[in-house]
């Protein structure tokens, strides 16, 4: 296991680097907001990521994934009511079902994913909710993820995030089995979230890993 010193993508702390064998990659763990990140030279192809989400098997015909899905809506609802809004599902992937299932609650919902819903003309709008379930740990460029939710964002706007947060220490961490998808390339901890809030103007309203809720300030 090799060990190192790395430069945080996200507030450009130091970071120790180890070297998971099993993945084939190294991590570079933040001392300062505890982001926990995969550079870019160890990414994927954008064919070998593409066809990695395809191999999903994220239909509306299964009941555990509609399931994991309204949990995200019931979060955002349990903090800013049931009044249906604009909606932007950010990183829908190839089969938007929670779109889908939004719409049935009334929402007026816009689909966006960088691979397979590309449409830069919905970042331009305006919107008072934002989800985005099972996105944040696929970004590369994880300043450019939350300066793209804010500017999505109306003020006092929520964005509800699904992504599971990073266990304390390297041993548990190398076994965390988040680390075992080789798309996965960004890891967030309650600190972590604390350090985005305060750098991209949020506010945590709640909590309950893997699911947590900011609003815009």
């Amino acid at each position: 296991m090799e060990t190192k010193q790395g430069e945080c993508p996200v507030c450009k702390g130091s970071c120790e680097t180890r070297f998971q064998h099993r993945m084939n990659r190294s991590y570079h763990w933040c001392t300062t907001c505890d982001l926990v990140s995969v550079s870019s030279s160890d990414r994927l192809r954008e064919a070998d990521e593409r066809a990695r989400y395809l191999s999903h098997n994220n239909s509306i015909d299964q009941p555990g994934y509609v399931r994991m899905l309204w949990s995200v809506l019931d979060a955002a609802e349990a903090v800013r009511g049931q009044q249906p809004c604009r909606m932007l599902d950010y990183g829908c992937g190839y089969a938007p079902v929670l779109g889908t299932l939004a719409r049935r609650r009334g929402y007026a919902v816009d689909d966006y994913d960088p691979l397979f819903f590309p449409d830069p003309t919905v970042l331009e709008r305006r919107y008072e909710l934002v989800t985005s379930c099972e996105v944040a740990e696929h970004a590369y460029d994880p300043v450019q993820f939350w300066e793209t939710i804010r500017s999505v964002l109306q003020r006092d706007g929520i964005i509800t995030v699904r992504s599971s947060l990073h266990p304390p220490d390297w041993d548990s961490f190398l076994s965390f089995w988040y680390t075992f998808d080789e798309t996965h390339v960004s890891f967030y901890s309650g600190r972590t979230i604390s350090y985005v809030c305060s750098r991209f103007g949020f506010e945590l309203r709640a909590l309950r890993d893997p699911i947590w809720v900011l609003q815009k300030r």
